[in-house]
């Protein structure tokens, strides 16, 4: 989504294309999408047809299969490619330290943060839903049996199936976290919100990503290396080097 808003910005001329189009792309409704889609065919043709050569499922929300959980995921190569990009220009065994010594930085400062949170949910999982009980104390709510209930309002009508975790509004089903119309029905159920919500974002869970430690690496000295390790006679790579000036030194 991100990679095709950035094409967007380059490839087609027109106010408010690139957030009409992030707009469509994070609808949770077919009939919301459908809305939205033809409105970018009325007001860009040309940027409609752009996007029906690109796979729905990669970039449409609704039409994805997998499960996102709200989350927004880069390749993690390129992240850490950005991160070490000084270092990675070093000697291998540096370079290795310098990435140990960081991944048990972010480790040490992520489990302080993770231990020292006191809500059931991860800090942004409990702001969105604080948000959605907010909003969902102006909903009204209308039992249809003990497990489904028809809520109203904000903006749309929602038919909630707490049993099965699931709302009209797909935003139950999507993120793993009780919509607003999943909200209002609990609280008219009597259910405890909290056990609705998918168990990876339980501060346990967070909590276990970063429990282990990384060590630093010993000193060279101390290294137990086997007799076949040992053995092995490493010679220089052949390497061509180009009839240019280097890009860097």
């Amino acid at each position: 989504m991100w990679h095709l808003g950035q094409n967007i910005k380059t490839k087609f001329s027109g106010k408010g294309l690139k957030k009409l189009f992030e707009k469509t792309a994070k609808a949770y409704r077919v009939s919301e999408f459908t809305k939205l889609f033809d409105e970018i065919s009325t007001k860009k043709p040309s940027l409609a047809t752009y996007l029906k050569n690109v796979s729905f499922a990669g970039w449409f929300r609704c039409h994805f299969h997998g499960n996102q959980y709200n989350i927004m995921t880069t390749n993690n190569s390129e992240s850490l490619n950005q991160v070490f990009r000084e270092a990675r220009e070093w000697p291998i065994i540096p370079l290795l330290e310098e990435i140990i010594t960081t991944l048990s930085r972010w480790f040490y400062e992520r489990r302080t943060n993770a231990n020292s949170c006191s809500t059931p949910l991860t800090v942004d999982a409990e702001d969105i839903m604080r948000q959605r009980y907010k909003k969902s104390r102006y909903m009204r709510v209308t039992p249809i049996n003990l497990s489904e209930f028809h809520a109203k309002g904000e903006p749309l009508d929602g038919l909630v199936n707490i049993k099965e975790h699931s709302c009209t509004c797909r935003e139950f089903y999507i993120d793993k976290i009780p919509c607003v119309h999943g909200v209002a029905a609990t609280m008219y159920r009597g259910v405890d919100v909290y056990s609705l919500r998918s168990k990876f974002y339980m501060i346990e869970f967070w909590r276990m990503a970063y429990a282990e430690s990384i060590y630093p690496l010993p000193p060279e000295i101390e290294w137990l290396l086997p007799e076949e390790v040992k053995s092995q006679v490493i010679i220089k790579p052949v390497k061509l080097i180009p009839p240019r000036r280097p890009k860097n030194k």
